[in-house]
């Protein structure tokens, strides 16, 4: 059985990685309208756009639809951009349908953090 110990224990991991704040929020509404207005409310209430270098990252993910949105600061899009987005996207799609959802989760923190770390490391690493 997998639970929510596998995503906990992946961000524990991308923080050792990547100085860029990555937060996950699950949703079980199934009559949720637009994850991407959800998701962005949540990165405002969790004070992702404020994180130092504007490099806070929200992954939403709404487990009753498997919609979901990434919703990230300015200097995150900057340094990877739309195509790099739109590739993350796709796999992630492919993960919530062949894979458990907090399966799905890890793999895209891990994912996401190892890409960040290069343009963000984190400040053990830098400093190392």
């Amino acid at each position: 059985m997998v639970n929510g110990n596998a995503i906990l224990i992946a961000l524990h991991q991308a923080a050792a990685l990547t100085r860029a704040k990555i937060h996950v929020h699950t949703s079980h509404n199934r009559f949720e309208r637009d994850v991407f207005a959800q998701g962005t409310r949540l990165f405002l209430f969790y004070g992702l756009h404020q994180a130092p270098d504007e490099s806070g990252v929200l992954i939403y993910l709404n487990k009753k639809t498997r919609q979901f949105a990434f919703i990230y600061g300015n200097r995150i899009d900057q340094a990877i951009g739309d195509s790099y987005w739109k590739t993350f996207s796709h796999h992630f799609s492919e993960d919530l349908h062949t894979t458990h959802p907090d399966n799905a989760l890890s793999i895209a923190v891990l994912t996401l953090a190892q890409t960040l770390s290069r343009r963000f490391p984190s400040h053990s690493v830098k400093n190392k």
